[in-house]
């Protein structure tokens, strides 16, 4: 969490950690959308909210993003009727994270991977509940670029990095104290340090 917070404010590793220049660590939580889940290979970047909110759409499940993002995050349960539950409801049961994210790619890899043709693919995908989603041309892709469509449509396009980086990441108008403070060697008390303290565009260039 301190090498976070330092690369936010801008300081070299090793500096001293975050909590000595008196910057608040940052906490990583995948519920509120600071930890994504990605792949440059396939083109997948997706956080529990961006999920969360993709998954209530499709399903039709009257809950915002951030109550379905708690539930797919730490001790909980799907019933098979549908309803979260914070103990299992079988012995072995899995998790929800598990059961609704992880287990439904590992399928739709291998069902993109193995499928012998077209119309078994578009099958696999109608029972996955994206066939829509996924271009009729893109079943004759080759493997690579058909995974890429696939989890695309499945997860939803990747931009959970935009939204990690403005809902967690300070601006430069919150952090650039800190980084003047780490990373400036010079006098902070001139009309150019100041103008980079303030982020102000019409400051004396250095």
């Amino acid at each position: 969490n301190a090498l976070l917070a330092d690369a936010a404010v801008g300081a070299p590793r090793g500096a001293g950690g975050a909590e000595q220049r008196g910057v608040q660590p940052q906490q990583l939580d995948p519920r509120d959308g600071s930890v994504l889940f990605a792949c440059a290979v396939y083109g997948v970047c997706f956080s529990l909210p961006s999920f969360a909110a993709l998954y209530a759409a499709q399903h039709g499940l009257p809950m915002d993003e951030g109550a379905m993002a708690r539930r797919l995050w730490g001790d909980s349960w799907l019933r098979d009727d549908g309803a979260f539950v914070t103990k299992p409801p079988a012995p072995g049961a899995p998790r929800a994270f598990v059961s609704l994210v992880l287990n439904p790619l590992y399928k739709l890899i291998s069902l993109s991977l193995s499928a012998k043709d077209p119309a078994a693919l578009r099958h696999g995908l109608e029972l996955a509940g994206i066939s829509e989603l996924v271009p009729e041309c893109a079943l004759s892709y080759d493997p690579k670029p058909l995974l890429r469509a696939v989890l695309a449509s499945y997860v939803g396009p990747p931009s959970a990095f935009a939204d990690a980086c403005a809902r967690h990441l300070p601006s430069p108008a919150d952090g650039a104290r800190a980084k003047m403070a780490s990373i400036y060697t010079g006098d902070l008390d001139t009309p150019a340090a100041r103008g980079m303290a303030a982020c102000d565009a019409s400051a004396p260039l250095v």
